[in-house]
């Protein structure tokens, strides 16, 4: 029997996370600030791009894809969340 480290505790249970979270019927997205103060998308689901019309590659590349997508009228209460 193997014995199983922490480390490999942990590769397993980030495996499972991404599997859950890849494979969910709904968009999920992670969006955080730079130690520069600029703003970027980390991660994007297949759903969320299938949602939104959006290629992953350039939605990572540029957060200001995703945003081009929100109705001008809709940007302020989007921004103030």
């Amino acid at each position: 029997m193997r014995h199983q480290t922490a480390e490999d505790d942990l590769r397993d249970s980030l495996s499972m996370y991404e599997d859950l979270v890849a494979t969910m019927p709904v968009g999920v997205f992670r969006f955080t600030m730079r130690a520069t103060g600029e703003w970027q998308f980390d991660f994007v689901n297949s759903r969320f791009c299938a949602l939104t019309g959006l290629n992953r590659d350039d939605v990572l590349n540029d957060h200001e894809n995703a945003f081009l997508i929100i109705p001008p009228d809709d940007f302020p209460a989007f921004i103030s969340l």
